[in-house]
Formats: structure tokens, C-alpha cells, sequence
């Protein structure tokens, strides 16, 4: 221990941390040998031990907060003339924290046979003593993590996916005082200033107000760092739907324009979640929700959705009813009038009033080639055997895809050939778009 540190505590014994030195030099070497994924998640194991072993060391001394100053600045001292940047005091404290805040994650970390970490152990492989520090450990399970699908965590209780700085950001928001921000409006000024902390009794201990949550900076300071792990656990082609109301809305576009670039701005949704039966001058009875992706380039072309209540709806009917009815006839004419009492109900699929025994369906001019010209041949009429009117700028598809529609009774026919031919379509295909603005009780 050098002769300064003892002179800043000389009632506290210098700690004999050699063989706490040893220990932390095994997890390194050993965490330094593997990498899982593109982030050493070997190395984030590696500091939560270290922070273990610095926190049980203090607990040795009888004047504690001394005594692990004492241990961490002698720590410093000769990890960093092992291993150079990395380990400095500061360093060492955000690992003795690491270990704080996550230190529930012991029970998650398995030895290879499947047993569960113990407290007080160091894991190290089974039957084998790490031996480069001459420092024996009981048996246990290796360091290195097993590799895990994006969105899971690993078998060690860390996202496989996050490292040593993203930890260190999370750890800024992990704690009570930093993970409940002040949005308390509907307060007098003074009160509020006593609930942020501006003012303890009455008496001003904070003169920096244009700059805390009043101004929006605590809710965006504790936004931040989650934006930009939420980036960094997307996939390449995935999204981030973030509901916000109108109070922060401008707010938080900025900050996911910063984050995620406006190139990567996938649009603005309109969520309309209640009925305002107290309005003011305007009814306040929506709230917004922010779409941003990883890579726009690599997102999907058009957003479709499978899930309609009118289409669960028409499906559920048309089930029912074909159960019921054995002949064309008969089924359609009781689909008619059910459809007839319905059809205000049914939009956007009031056009679908057929049936058959596939199911409930309508006509699509999607034949039509849009904006260019198309295919041309003859589709002949089943009973005029004249060739149908063609679609303007001819059909969308090539004379076979025509004919393996034909084969599978996918083309419905006007009452002669004056008629362009249709696609049909059944209601348990439909697809419904991702609008701008939906309906949905919050």
C-alpha cells in the first residue's frame, strides 16, 4: 500500500489486498479470452464480478468507507501497471456500483452442470483452478457467455447484446432518484419547486429552474439514454412505436430525429383513446404515436395487418351460414339479407356480399394494370364464349397466372363479355392498411 494512501486513513489497517488482486487478475485473463457476439459480454460479466469482489473486501474492514477508498486506489494502482487504461479509481467505483445495481443477476449465472451460482464463489470452470495468480477458486461455471438470439439474455442474466457502455448509461437511470423524473404540472410554483427540489422549507437550495423538469430537461435527460438502447437492441429492419400526448410530442421528435436520424422518421400515428366530456375550447381526446426504425432502407415496402374485428366478423358469419346451408343457392340468399341488415356496420368491407363455400368474397379489379401498359390477351366469356372487355391498359399479369386463376375459380364474369372480369377475393384474405389515425380505448 503506498505511503500516501495510509497517511489519508491512519486509523484504518492498509488492506493486504494481494489476494484480491489475484482473484480480479483470473476474472480478466479469463474474460479476456472470449468474445461473444460484436460485444464482449465476457468483459461485462468480468466487472460485475470485480465489482463483487471489491464490495465483499470493504466488508472486511471496520471502518468501511475508508477502507474501501484504500482498497480501490491500491486496485487502480497495480490493475492499471498490469493492464494499462481502464482501471482507474473511477473506474473501479462504477463497478463496485455495477455490481449494486444488478445484483440480482448472481441467481441467473449457471455453472455448466446447471447449478446455480453461489454467493461469496467466484465461477471459474468446473474442476479447475485458474492458476495464472497461483489464486484457487471453487468450482463453478466459466465466464464466457453463451450465445443467445438477439432479445434474449444470456445465460449469465446480461443481454447479450449490451456492453460495458451501455451498462454504464443504464446504471444512470437504474436508481430511484434518477428513474423518477418530475412531471408533476398541476401544482403551485412553489410546491412544485419543493417536489424537484429547488427549495427544501421553504428555502432555495437549487437557482438553476429554467433548466430542470419544469422545462421538460429531467423527462428528456431520463428519455435519452433508453432512446438509444432501444437503437441499439432494434434489429436492422426493425421499428419503435413510442406513444406520447401533445405535451411532449415536439419534444420527443427532436430527440428521436437525434437518436435515430429524420432520414429513419417512419411517420406520425393519431391515436384517438378517449371521449373528452369536460372540453374547453377543444376537446382534447387523442394522443400521437411516433414510429422510427433502425435502417428505413431496409424496412418492408407496405405495412399490411391481418387483424379486423369486421373481418373476424364476416369469416365468423360466413362459417356459420355454410354449416348450415348445403346448396349455392340457399346459402347465398341467407348471406344476402344477413348482409342487408349489416352493411352500415361493415366498413371498410361493406363491398363483400357474396359467398360461396370458400367463404364470404367480393370482386377486385386488381386485373387492371395500373398506370402502364399491361398484358393483352382473350378471356373468353363461360357462356358467350366471346372474349371479355379488356382492362384499359391491358391486365397485370402474364396469360399463365391468368389461366391457374381460372383453373381455381379465382375470376368472376359479368352476365356477358361487356364486362371487365374481376378478381375474386375473400374476406379471411384481407389485409388492412396501417393508417395514420385509428380508434382504440387506451
Amino acid at each position: 500500500m503506498p505511503d500516501k494512501v495510509r497517511e489519508k486513513i491512519p486509523n484504518t489497517p492498509a488492506p493486504d489486498d494481494t489476494a484480491l488482486f489475484g482473484r480480479i487478475v483470473d476474472i480478466l485473463e479469463e474474460a479476456r479470452s472470449h468474445v461473444a457476439r460484436t460485444v464482449n459480454s465476457a468483459m461485462v460479466v468480468a466487472y460485475w464480478l470485480i465489482g463483487r469482489e471489491i464490495v465483499e473486501e470493504e466488508q472486511k474492514g471496520q471502518k468501511r468507507a475508508d477502507y474501501g477508498k484504500a482498497v480501490i486506489e491500491d486496485l487502480s494502482r497495480r490493475l492499471t501497471g498490469r493492464y494499462g487504461k481502464g482501471y482507474s479509481t473511477v473506474s473501479l467505483w462504477n463497478m463496485r456500483k455495477f455490481y449494486q445495481t444488478y445484483i440480482s443477476r448472481s441467481a441467473a449465472i449457471l455453472s455448466p452442470s446447471g447449478r446455480e451460482f453461489r454467493q461469496q464463489k467466484i465461477l471459474s470452470p468446473v474442476g479447475r483452478e485458474l492458476g495464472k495468480s497461483g489464486n484457487p477458486h471453487p468450482p463453478g461455471g466459466e465466464l464466457t457467455p453463451k450465445q443467445h438470439p438477439t432479445g434474449v439474455e444470456s445465460a449469465t442474466g446480461f443481454h447479450p447484446d449490451l456492453s460495458w457502455s451501455h451498462y454504464r448509461t443504464l446504471m444512470r437511470v437504474e436508481n430511484e432518484k434518477d428513474f423518477v423524473y418530475s412531471d408533476v404540472w398541476k401544482v403551485d410554483k412553489e410546491t412544485y419547486w419543493e417536489h424537484i427540489g429547488v427549495t427544501s422549507e421553504g428555502v432555495k437550495v437549487d437557482t438553476n429552474t429554467k433548466a430542470d423538469g419544469r422545462f421538460h430537461s429531467n423527462w428528456l435527460n431520463m428519455l435519452y439514454p433508453r432512446l438509444l438502447l432501444s437503437r441499439q437492441l432494434l434489429r436492422t429492419d426493425g421499428a419503435i412505436f413510442v406513444s406520447i400526448d401533445d405535451n411532449e410530442i415536439h419534444h420527443l421528435r427532436k430527440l428521436c430525429d437525434e437518436v435515430f436520424g429524420e432520414e429513419n422518421k417512419v411517420g406520425t400515428i393519431v391515436w384517438k383513446n378517449a371521449t373528452d366530456n369536460n372540453p374547453s375550447n377543444v376537446a382534447e381526446e387523442h394522443e400521437y404515436v411516433l414510429v422510427y426504425c433502425r435502417d428505413k432502407t431496409r424496412l418492408a415496402a407496405v405495412w399490411k395487418t391481418q387483424l379486423s374485428d369486421v373481418k373476424a366478423a364476416l369469416v365468423k358469419k360466413g362459417e356459420e351460414l355454410i354449416a348450415e346451408h348445403a346448396d349455392l343457392a340457399g346459402l347465398q340468399a341467407a348471406y344476402t339479407l344477413w348482409y342487408r341488415e349489416n352493411k352500415q356496420f361493415l366498413w371498410p368491407l361493406d363491398r363483400y356480399k357474396y359467398i360461396d363455400k370458400g367463404g364470404v368474397y367480393t370482386g377486385s379489379q386488381s386485373v387492371h394494370n395500373p398506370g402502364k401498359e399491361g398484358y393483352r390477351y382473350d378471356v373468353p366469356h363461360p357462356v358467350t364464349g366471346k372474349p371479355c372487355k379488356e382492362p384499359l391498359m391491358g391486365y397485370r399479369f402474364p396469360l399463365e397466372s391468368m389461366e391457374e386463376l381460372l383453373a381455381k375459380e379465382r375470376i368472376l364474369f359479368g352476365q356477358d363479355e361487356n364486362k371487365i372480369v374481376e378478381l375474386k377475393v375473400y374476406a379471411h384474405e384481407f389485409q388492412d392498411k396501417l393508417s395514420s389515425v385509428f380508434q382504440l380505448d387506451g
